[in-house]
């Protein structure tokens, strides 16, 4: 290239390579949102391919008023906490904020919802009289692996002896047994499919709330902008509390 040239083209050229190398070293404001959930209808769930819910909704919502594309994936407790955790998934939820590494995970002030928790039974007598979930002295109650419950079921069986605790690790496998008579009562968190789980001559049966559990979202901290992200949860979930309603107020749930 002459110098002509070059003083004529190089000024633009320089400029064009600064602007790229300007644009790549730019935060990720247009990248795609990746959200954990768990399975816990009404909250989260999935219904015809989607991702829905009052906890899906609420993010979903959050982040379309700026343009963010939300994806959705749905994992095990355990997983969830393991890809949000290395950064793999931005923004997941949690129903306690101990025993993490406050160094990689924010969290969210307030719980944005509460999960409900149920005994469920298919004698027909299974609460009569029923006062506490503390009080079933001499039963079996049956718990699914990978369902701490906010620490209920711990609590359960380390304090609790006279309470003999079993997990299976499904709910399915917990109505199986609930059938077969090897245990009087499950313990897990509300669900609409409860109802299809039993028959004419066995329904199913759901005490009165036995806890609620507060939903906190926890976002990572390795995410491009996670204080960007962490910022817009709180400013909606506080929008939200202030008026004295929950995630639900985005989904209404029946």
């Amino acid at each position: 290239m002459s110098l002509r040239v070059w003083f004529a083209v190089g000024p633009l050229l320089m400029l064009s390579v600064a602007a790229e190398a300007q644009n790549q070293a730019k935060p990720c404001d247009p990248c795609a949102v990746k959200v954990a959930y768990i399975d816990a209808w009404p909250l989260a769930f999935s219904e015809f391919g989607r991702a829905t819910g009052a906890w899906n909704d609420m993010i979903r919502n959050t982040f379309a008023s700026k343009d963010r594309q939300v994806d959705f994936f749905k994992f095990p407790i355990r997983r969830m906490y393991e890809r949000v955790n290395g950064g793999v998934i931005h923004i997941g939820m949690t129903v306690k904020k101990s025993g993490y590494d406050h160094t990689k995970l924010l969290f969210g002030t307030l719980p944005v919802a509460h999960f409900e928790t149920h005994l469920f039974a298919v004698e027909p007598n299974a609460f009569d009289g029923f006062t506490s979930v503390y009080a079933l002295k001499g039963e079996r109650v049956i718990t699914v692996l990978g369902y701490p419950l906010g620490g209920l079921v711990e609590e359960l069986r380390t304090k609790y002896p006279e309470i003999e605790m079993v997990e299976t690790t499904s709910v399915e496998n917990g109505f199986e047994m609930l059938r077969a008579g090897r245990a009087k009562y499950l313990l897990h968190l509300n669900s609409r499919d409860f109802s299809g789980t039993g028959s004419a001559t066995a329904p199913i049966l759901r005490s009165p709330v036995v806890s609620k559990i507060g939903l906190y979202y926890m976002v990572s901290k390795k995410a491009p902008n996670y204080r960007i992200l962490y910022d817009a949860l709180e400013k909606r979930n506080l929008q939200l509390q202030s008026g004295g309603d929950n995630f639900q107020s985005e989904t209404q749930v029946k």
